[in-house]
């Protein structure tokens, strides 16, 4: 808990932002996981069980349209529920095209 496990096969602006989002969770007193493979064999780049959502995912080169279409559907029923708006329940997306912007974590 609460250590960066970063992937070789990420961009470098992917693994920065995982970065930046997992110091700012750590400076938050929130904790965090990274690179955990789940039951249902997912990898989410980070999870934080007790705060924010249990997912946080960084964007760089997938979109969203991709992350729904291409690993949506990989995680249980449960985790895939939406708002009304429908934005996911579950998930957290920042785009690592971006400078880090704690807000989107809220």
């Amino acid at each position: 808990m609460n250590a960066v496990r970063l992937s070789a096969e990420h961009t470098d602006a992917h693994r920065r932002m995982i970065f930046e989002v997992c110091n700012y969770l750590l400076s938050q007193g929130i904790p965090f996981y990274t690179e955990v493979r789940l039951k249902c064999g997912c990898i989410p780049d980070v999870v934080a069980p007790t705060h924010i959502t249990p997912f946080i995912e960084v964007l760089s080169t997938e979109t969203m349209e991709m992350f729904e279409e291409l690993k949506l559907s990989k995680y249980p029923e449960e985790f895939q529920r939406r708002y009304n708006s429908g934005r996911l329940k579950s998930f957290t997306f920042v785009d690592a095209r971006n400078p880090f912007n704690p807000d989107e974590l809220q």
